[in-house]
């Protein structure tokens, strides 16, 4: 009789203080905020099922009715058959089953193997996942509760993080105990430890396998159970391997908060041992919600849709990058034609709006008339494309059309706020255009913020400013670096670090090598070939090899208003053929009546060497007199 209630008083439940989800959301703030208690999150199953995830007792019913299946079982005997061939099976815990359900389902390793990582590869992060990647990698708060224990296979924590967290934060994932000596506590990078393996490497699913976690690892992770506050969430505490771990772990004198998120109590010896670390429980079980009122919180905001449009748009910039070192590829016939033919295919491919943007950027070379109607057409389709409106802005800067330029740039900057090249072509011509030279520069910090990715085309734009507004070589000169380390093959950059090394540092050395690697980076480039030119003209006179180039430049684009007045220029002043010149001149200011060298030196020309004063007044150009360098070292915008 006595030992019968000495076994009934062992068996009593044990029942932890319970909170509401409220309050977990208050107390979690304000210890981030307030107190900097950091925290350690252990996620099982439940929280991937609304990522399309099965939850342990969800994959036994699964198997359970497969093997049902399986044996040429049908009708409505199920519930004795489960009784017949799994007797311990509980219907209200149906995740007590699990590895012994498994087993029979899937006997061989293999098919054990193949089954998680198909189960795995169903899921995609829900929003209580995308909630945490913004937490764990948030830059205020990230660094207090950056760590993740989880007993899951899925990749969906991982997959968050670089979906939905910030790009400097991408995660450390330790799959395998061969890791653990990676773990630390304070690390600035999320931290996934996957304590029954990952999918794709000897998942752990079986008693033997999971009675206990690799000695290396677990003293590795107990600074987390002695140090940082726990929060278990959508975990059912049924692993021998993980409740044994905790109950080793030594008890700091001093031990932070733990916190079973659960409507149900846990199982008997795991509460035993949260009753010892005096845990709470969070009266909820839904991981979302849970997330969705820590981001109230903290005042975390949701995601901003541009994100998703910055990546599509870097992705088909790359293409179009892609397409033109194609076009100037130097390789075998074969080869070119190849890689020429493949590009079609997937231009074919490409979204409405990018397609819109190719066509009217290859029309804008030989029928700019067209290539505004073209324009037009696509954001009248598309009116929230960023690349049509962006491109269509230095389309029209270029035209003339100030005001309607301007409202683009501001037209991409509302939809997406930081985005550099945007940023970057909107201070150029706040610069060049409006004369605002702070607002400029406002422009061009934000593009080069150091929180953001390294753009090269806004870093060398913000050098140029530096040097050129600013006086200051020495911060250009940093800039200018970074640019190029950002991508050496970036033929802007390499033409602007040019001209700041002839022209400020006065090292022609240095300027030549670079405009060499201009011209090697895009060989059928027009403007990079009209910068070495000029350079051999005015700083080498290498009259001969610039003369090559020139001739380069018009062959790469027949109808170039520049070339054709460059080269013209070059014929009239070193060559003296004059009537070639004058071909030129009056080829350029036929494809393009507003070219400004152009109109300057057709009009010197006809004064100087035609006599004509008169005719030489009606070509005389809006602007101050315009040089060749001056033209070199214009700022250009990155479509």
């Amino acid at each position: 009789m006595a030992a019968r209630r000495k076994q009934a008083i062992k068996s009593e439940p044990v029942e932890l203080p319970a909170i509401s989800i409220r309050e977990f959301a208050g107390r979690f703030s304000n210890g981030v905020r307030v107190s900097q208690q950091p925290f350690t999150w252990f996620l099982g199953a439940g929280c991937s099922k609304s990522s399309g995830i099965l939850d342990a007792g969800g994959l036994v019913e699964k198997w359970l009715k497969e093997l049902f299946e399986l044996q040429g079982q049908s009708g409505a005997g199920f519930k004795a058959w489960i009784g017949a061939n799994f007797p311990s099976f509980e219907a209200k815990n149906p995740s007590l089953s699990y590895a012994q359900t498994f087993a029979r389902r899937h006997p061989s390793p293999v098919e054990r193997q193949r089954e998680i990582e198909m189960i795995c590869s169903r899921g995609e992060p829900a929003y209580g996942y995308a909630t945490l990647a913004q937490l764990l990698s948030h830059k205020d708060y990230g660094r207090f509760c950056n760590t993740v224990l989880t007993t899951n296979f899925d990749d969906l924590i991982a997959d968050a993080l670089y979906l939905y967290g910030e790009r400097n934060a991408r995660p450390l994932v330790v799959t395998h105990e061969a890791l653990a000596r990676y773990v630390r506590t304070n690390s600035p990078r999320p931290t996934v430890v996957k304590l029954h393996g990952d999918a794709h490497l000897d998942p752990k699913n079986l008693q033997p396998e999971t009675r206990e976690i690799d000695l290396g690892l677990a003293k590795q992770l107990y600074p987390f159970l002695q140090d940082h506050a726990l929060i278990f969430v959508g975990y059912g505490g049924n692993d021998e391997s993980i409740l044994k771990f905790v109950q080793e772990c030594p008890i700091p004198a001093l031990a932070p908060p733990i916190y079973w998120v659960s409507k149900r109590e846990p199982p008997l010896p795991f509460a035993k041992w949260l009753h010892q670390r005096n845990a709470l429980r969070v009266d909820h079980t839904d991981f979302d919600q849970l997330m969705h009122l820590i981001r109230r919180a903290l005042n975390i905001e949701l995601l901003d849709r541009s994100r998703w449009t910055q990546i599509g748009d870097t992705y088909y910039e790359a293409f179009d990058r892609l397409r033109e070192e194609i076009d100037n590829v130097k390789a075998s016939a074969e080869d070119t034609q190849a890689l020429q033919a493949a590009t079609s295919e997937a231009a074919k491919t490409l979204p409405d709006d990018w397609s819109y943007n190719r066509h009217a950027g290859e029309l804008s070379k030989t029928d700019k008339e067209q290539a505004e109607k073209t324009y037009r057409e696509g954001l009248e389709r598309f009116p929230d494309s960023i690349v049509l409106n962006g491109n269509f802005a230095i389309f029209l800067k270029r035209k003339g059309d100030y005001d309607e330029a301007e409202a683009r740039y501001r037209k991409v900057l509302q939809i997406d706020p930081n985005r550099q090249t945007t940023l970057t072509n909107y201070a150029i011509f706040l610069e060049e255009i409006r004369k605002n030279i702070d607002g400029a520069e406002a422009l061009h910090k934000q593009a080069t913020d150091d929180a953001g990715p390294k753009n090269a085309h806004s870093l060398s734009s913000y050098a140029r400013f530096l040097n050129e507004i600013r006086h200051a070589p020495d911060k250009a000169e940093i800039l200018f670096k970074l640019a190029v380390e950002a991508d050496s093959k970036h033929r802007k950059t390499l033409s602007a670090y040019a001209g700041f090394q002839s022209d400020t540092r006065h090292d022609l050395d240095s300027a030549e090598i670079l405009l060499r690697q201009a011209v090697e980076a895009e060989p059928k480039n027009v403007n990079g070939l009209l910068d070495l030119a000029i350079f051999l003209e005015s700083k080498r006179q290498n009259l001969d090899e610039a003369e090559a180039h020139y001739k380069e430049a018009i062959k790469a684009e027949p109808r170039n208003a520049k070339s054709l007045a460059f080269y013209g220029d070059f014929l009239e002043t070193f060559r003296k053929d004059f009537e070639q010149a004058e071909s030129l001149y009056k080829q350029s200011l036929e494809a393009d009546p507003n070219e400004e060298f152009a109109l300057q030196a057709y009009s010197d020309f006809l004064k100087s060497i035609r006599k004509d004063p008169a005719a030489a007044k009606r070509y005389a150009p809006r602007s101050e007199a315009i040089s060749k360098g001056g033209i070199k070292k214009s700022k250009t915008e990155q479509e």
